[in-house]
């Protein structure tokens, strides 16, 4: 059995023993209280909140007033995306981030969790890489921006998905309205952006959206049902598309766009894809001397508490869980790496990544160079806590670099007239 820790973070914190302390919840958590108590000793307060598992109704409620900074919970299948639906349904809740602990850091049950709402993970008994995100919860700055002048109407009767679109959105330091009503996207010219549902849009409102070019529109569904949506609709330049069955976190990249021109994404030399999979890194020490170890070293002996040992591919990631260091991709380009981490390695950080590569031919490991972080979500951030990851153009195995080559073609070939580029 996996086993995830969620940790959601409220903007509530406590005076405990005369120090101000985060309050953390523990729901079935699998992993050694005692090591993780200890490791945040100082600093956070655990509870055990078992009792609740049984409800979730009454189990949002107590997050929802018990003043906790975060929740731990151990992964218990569909249970717990029950659970994180019940959260993220919340107005009080769904912007709260939310971490993953797994017993490895492979497979499916770690895309379904980041499908279901769940912002960064890592491995269990792995504690010092999950206390350093813990603690980075404890940063209030971002998560709540002022919104901007910028209206966007969301328009969809699922109400976990339109609550999951607000909660991404609002990062953007977007005002969110959800609208009930067809009329009411319509004859106001202060709305920038209407993110509608596609199967809602019928042919009278594809005929009234090509006649609202003041406003731009993103039609969100399955494949399917963006593809039957009506035709004319499918060729208007203030339109665009997302695809629900990828990574919903990534609708920000569309928002931004629509809302800012594609000049600024035309000038990179590949366009960024959406593709999630858990990403393994950890520092290229073997290859640099000692006095360029630096800030490098030092972050990720936090992270880990122990130098990395070289995986090969092929080798089961299980045997090193304690050791690992994981994120999950945002996206790609042929050139580089989006990485989500609630701790990001330093800017200048020599790391080598492994990763399925987007073929699904097996995973392959590149070396490269951090050359962005995302430390916080402030007003008009566009991507959620991570890194961005550069790679060194002669320094790959030629299988490895030829596997991604391919990987990334494909991707581009498959995606290139939908939303999925972005």
């Amino acid at each position: 059995m996996f086993c995830l820790v969620v940790c959601v973070r409220l903007l509530l914190k406590f005076e405990y023993g005369g120090m101000v302390k985060m309050r953390v919840a523990l729901l079935h958590y699998a992993g050694n209280i005692d090591l993780l108590v200890e490791a945040c000793s100082g600093t956070v307060v655990f509870k055990e909140i078992d009792d609740l598992s049984a409800d979730v109704n009454a189990l949002t409620a107590e997050l929802e007033t018990g003043g906790y900074v975060g929740l731990c919970i151990g992964w218990q299948g569909l249970r717990s995306i029950d659970i994180i639906d019940s959260i993220r349904s919340s107005a009080k809740l769904m912007e709260l981030p939310v971490i993953g602990v797994f017993s490895r850091g492979w497979g499916e049950d770690v895309h379904s969790a980041f499908s279901a709402g769940i912002d960064d993970f890592t491995v269990i008994n792995n504690v010092n890489s999950l206390k350093s995100r813990v603690l980075a919860m404890g940063d209030d700055s971002g998560y709540y921006p002022e919104s901007s002048k910028q209206k966007v109407y969301v328009f969809d009767t699922d109400r976990r998905r339109r609550a999951l679109f607000a909660r991404f959105l609002r990062r953007m330091g977007l005002d969110i309205v959800f609208a009930e009503r067809a009329e009411e996207l319509f004859g106001n010219e202060d709305i920038s952006l209407v993110v509608a549902s596609a199967p809602s849009v019928t042919q009278d409102i594809a005929d009234r959206v090509a006649q609202a070019k003041w406003t731009k529109w993103l039609m969100t569904g399955s494949a399917k049902e963006i593809i039957e949506l009506p035709p004319g609709i499918l060729l208007e330049d203030h339109v665009s598309f997302f695809n629900i069955d990828n990574d919903i976190a990534q609708i920000v990249f569309i928002a931004n766009e629509l809302l800012i021109g594609s000049d600024v994404s035309q000038k990179r030399s590949s366009a960024r894809l959406q593709y999630g999979t858990p990403v393994m890194y950890s520092s290229t020490n073997s290859r640099k001397s000692s006095d360029d170890l630096g800030a490098t070293q030092e972050h990720l002996a936090v992270e880990t508490g122990a130098r990395s040992p070289s995986v090969t591919q092929g080798e089961d990631a299980a045997t090193y869980s304690a050791q690992q260091t994981f994120g999950y991709s945002y996206n790609l380009s042929s050139g580089g790496i989006f990485i989500r981490s609630f701790a990001p390695p330093p800017i200048g950080a020599d790391l080598e990544i492994e990763f399925q590569a987007p073929t699904g031919r097996g995973r392959v490991i590149v070396s490269g160079t951090v050359v962005w972080r995302q430390n916080s979500l402030g007003t008009g951030a566009a991507t959620p806590r991570g890194f961005g990851f550069q790679y060194h153009d002669q320094r790959q195995a030629v299988p490895d670099i030829a596997a991604l080559n391919a990987g990334y073609n494909a991707l581009h070939k498959r995606f290139r007239r939908s939303s999925d580029v972005i």
